[in-house]
């Protein structure tokens, strides 16, 4: 059924929760739970503290309409994922450079597994948007 329909049919709609993930100033995994309500003319946002995909919109200059706002936070959860993967990836490579110094080959094989895991999350996000 189409959002418009839905929420025509009721007074609002409340989309599913998401999960919005930010490293914060020390790169350690911020996670911020989001839940959203959306109306005719109205998009309310539920969430403790600051997410920071929501600051571009709350920041604009432009007089976005409600598709527009919502698009943006939509779109936002899975690229909020990227950072994460960045760091995650950078981190495997640095431990790759020491273990490549000792070459213990159960460590090396080990670590191309979990180096794939980023790699498919990246894929799987990236078909999201």
């Amino acid at each position: 059924m189409a959002l418009n329909d839905q929420c025509r049919r009721r007074a609002f709609l409340r989309l599913p929760d998401s999960e919005a993930l930010a490293l914060d100033e020390e790169k350690r995994l911020k996670v911020a739970d989001l839940s959203l309500f959306v109306g005719r003319d109205f998009l309310i946002t539920i969430h403790n503290g600051t997410v920071p995909l929501l600051q571009p919109l709350l920041n604009s200059t432009v007089t976005l309409r409600l598709d527009q706002v919502l698009h943006g936070v939509m779109d936002g959860v899975p690229e909020s994922y990227l950072p994460l993967i960045e760091h995650l990836e950078n981190s495997i490579d640095a431990l790759h450079d020491i273990v490549m110094e000792r070459r213990d080959d159960a460590v090396l094989e080990h670590l191309g597994e979990v180096r794939g895991t980023p790699l498919e999350l990246r894929r799987v996000l990236t078909a999201t948007r």
